[in-house]
């Protein structure tokens, strides 16, 4: 049985289990069954696996040449940061110089992990890294999940900053949603300025917003990334079957159950604009040598 078919009926099980037996514990373990499976099978096309991968911190190498050593990952932490460094040094890697954070979850203690945020802040000078994040008013890199084009949250208005949060960044709401374009021209130039690697960004996930900045690196490397075969996947959010060409499998490859057709569209639109276009003359050799 080839693993398409498996999959599919694996879903269609799911399905049934949903309609039939509203079974929810039956659900997930066919779920996760799914998503063994996926995970199993997923390969990207010769020369363009991220290498070093590590899923317990949902991290993968996206560029590491004489120019560039540029890592993606999920939230970090103080654990985190220690898997990682030990994830690196096994595999002959820089740890980086720079950490890029680009959600608003991490400020608060209790809330989904922790002061997860906090803690990678409080931590540069341990580890010798520049941290540039959510909350930090001089250089704020929060983006939106979705779409940069239509940021659709004012972060400052959510009461999401914990007592020791404040006290260290301050409290300066503005009334405007946050993450927007700017946002994502600011990450941008972070990463691409070869100064700042080795570099990581990562979100709480490393599914959305990260994925967006991955693929955008993928874009302005251009070449098989986006005119390379396409492969068909099934996106279980969209209850459908589409067309990725590498690039935009790659970003399926670690966001499988929670893809978002909004991160392509965002990048394949913004692909076109001028900062991206400026952004490939000037950084796309450097990026594929």
């Amino acid at each position: 049985m080839t693993s398409i078919v498996l999959k599919n009926k694996i879903l269609l099980l799911g399905i049934r289990a949903f309609i039939k037996l509203k079974s929810l514990p039956l659900i997930l373990v066919l779920l996760l069954s799914w998503t063994t499976v996926s995970t199993a099978t997923a390969q990207l096309n010769p020369g363009h696996e991220v290498s070093y991968n590590y899923d317990a911190l949902n991290f993968g190498v996206v560029v590491n040449n004489d120019h560039y050593q540029i890592y993606r990952s999920s939230q970090l932490g103080i654990w985190g940061l220690r898997k990682l460094a030990l994830h690196l040094k096994k595999n002959n890697l820089p740890f980086p110089k720079t950490i890029i954070y680009m959600n608003s979850h991490g400020y608060i203690e209790g809330w989904l992990s922790g002061e997860y945020a906090v803690e990678e802040y409080k931590h540069q000078e341990t580890y010798g890294y520049k941290y540039y994040h959510s909350f930090d008013y001089n250089y704020r890199t929060y983006l939106d999940g979705f779409s940069p084009y239509q940021p659709s949250e004012d972060i400052d208005n959510k009461s999401i900053l914990g007592e020791t949060a404040r006290e260290l960044f301050g409290y300066y709401p503005d009334g405007k949603n946050d993450g927007g374009v700017d946002a994502f021209i600011r990450i941008m130039n972070i990463i691409l300025d070869p100064a700042n690697s080795p570099i990581l960004f990562h979100c709480y996930g490393g599914r959305h917003r990260t994925g967006i900045v991955g693929l955008a690196l993928r874009y302005l490397q251009g070449e098989d990334w986006i005119n390379g075969p396409q492969r068909q996947v099934f996106v279980l959010s969209k209850l459908g079957k589409v067309w990725l060409n590498p690039a935009q499998y790659e970003y399926y490859k670690f966001n499988k159950l929670l893809f978002r057709q909004t991160n392509l569209d965002f990048i394949q639109r913004f692909s076109q604009e001028e900062p991206f276009l400026s952004w490939k003359q000037s950084y796309g050799r450097l990026l594929n040598e």
